[in-house]
């Protein structure tokens, strides 16, 4: 678990960085997956301090448009998402505050 995660990577003294891959063919901000997912950080954040980043804003932001897949019928990330992620990541993980 995610809370078992957090316990022995703090034993170790490294800090413990955690996002998610949003779903990339429909980047609507504050649709149904999406509230669950702030739902959900907002509960690991009270409950247990463990700070979760949302990269679906910033996904958004850089996207041209809603869908970032592959093809229409192949729903996994095109190379574009994986390289914003990789962006985000970058920026705003391991060089955040």
């Amino acid at each position: 678990s995610i809370v078992s995660l957090k316990q022995i990577i703090d034993e170790t003294g490294a800090e413990f960085l955690l996002s998610y891959y949003p779903l990339t063919n429909s980047l609507k901000i504050n649709n149904y997956q999406h509230k669950m997912w702030l739902s959900f950080i907002n509960y690991m954040q009270l409950n247990f301090s463990i700070k979760i980043f949302d990269p679906l804003p910033f996904l958004k932001e850089n996207s041209a448009n809603n869908k970032m897949i592959w093809s229409l019928t192949d729903k996994h990330p095109s190379c574009f998402a994986h390289n914003i992620m990789a962006e985000y990541v970058y920026n705003n993980i391991l060089f955040s505050n």
